[in-house]
């Protein structure tokens, strides 16, 4: 392994912890807002796809090995972003599950004049 594949995968597995749900809800303006996490789970659910997109990088080389570096860095990284995006997601939709998907007054008041 390079350090120029490992700095790769790296940067790809931070990449796949982009929430991706997020960007299409501003592009279609459609959804609701998710609340807000608190900064201490962004920055672990960062963390955890980084490690996670090392791992499944790592991985990925090992079961499809190339012999041109180029190659080696498409692919490795291609399979850290996988694998980050798919842990990550698993992670915030686990953290969801436990929260609330709208916020406010249960019991709407009739709106009276």
């Amino acid at each position: 392994m390079n350090a120029l594949v490992i700095g790769a995968i790296a940067l790809a597995g931070w990449c796949g912890t982009v929430p991706i749900s997020e960007l299409i809800r501003l592009l279609l303006r459609r959804f609701p807002p998710v609340p807000p996490f608190p900064p201490r789970f962004l920055v672990t659910t960062q963390l955890i796809g980084l490690a996670g997109g090392v791992a499944a990088g790592i991985a990925y080389n090992q079961a499809f090995p190339v012999e041109s570096l180029a190659a080696q860095v498409v692919v490795s990284s291609l399979g850290a972003f996988l694998g980050s995006y798919a842990i990550t997601h698993a992670v915030v939709n686990l953290r969801l599950a436990n929260r609330p998907v709208f916020q406010g007054d249960p019991t709407p008041q009739p709106n009276v004049r």
